[in-house]
């Protein structure tokens, strides 16, 4: 931050200076100058620990992310229930939901939905799971749950149809395409707000 005269170093009244520092405003000759990210600083102030935001400084619980997480559960030990084996597919709740090319072009669209809460055994869902719960607690309380909902449900489709396209004659589950649909957004909507994703996770 520049002053619009000249003046003197607080500390050091003999030396004119233009410059003051950015946290305080007192004038700063180059003795006392010490360049941080925010600009400079005098001596002072740059001892001071500049407040990082977080996501840990967001207020607000990431409820959504909970209930994503407890719904993706519920539908596993459903498949589990119905027959499926523990580290596998199967049974009838698998049969009905998940993704399936020629099925969905005979009317079941909602193969499109429910094969993104459904999982190829306690390993994958354990995967997906962790991850939602890690980007779901970072972006959650910084966009609210609207957003994230939004979010979450246009990369769940994205990841559907993409299979479609791919591997169309193939079954498919899973919420790997709204995790990694997720894991882009929160990248960048955390770094449009001036928050380090990764000094999120390790603050």
């Amino acid at each position: 931050m520049e002053a619009s005269t000249a003046t003197t170093c607080y500390r050091h009244p003999g030396r004119e200076t233009a410059v003051a520092c950015s946290s305080c405003g007192r004038p700063i000759c180059p003795d006392c100058m010490t360049s941080t990210p925010v600009g400079m600083r005098c001596p002072e102030c740059a001892r001071q620990k500049t407040k990082v935001r977080t996501a840990r400084t967001l207020t607000g619980d990431p409820q959504l992310t909970y209930l994503l997480i407890g719904v993706n559960v519920i539908a596993w030990l459903a498949m589990v229930g119905s027959g499926a084996p523990i580290n596998g597919v199967g049974g009838s709740v698998y049969r009905n939901g998940a993704l399936y090319g020629p099925l969905v072009a005979n009317g079941d669209w909602w193969r499109i939905i429910t094969s993104g809460f459904l999982h190829a055994g306690i390993v994958h869902l354990a995967f997906n799971m962790y991850f939602l719960y890690f980007l779901g607690v970072l972006i959650e309380p910084a966009i609210g749950r609207l957003r994230f909902a939004l979010i979450y449900a246009v990369a769940l489709l994205g990841g559907s149809f993409g299979a479609l396209l791919l591997t169309p004659n193939t079954p498919t589950v899973g919420a790997s395409g709204a995790v990694f649909g997720l894991m882009g957004a929160t990248i960048l909507a955390m770094r449009a707000r001036g928050i380090d994703p990764w000094q999120s996770a390790s603050a």
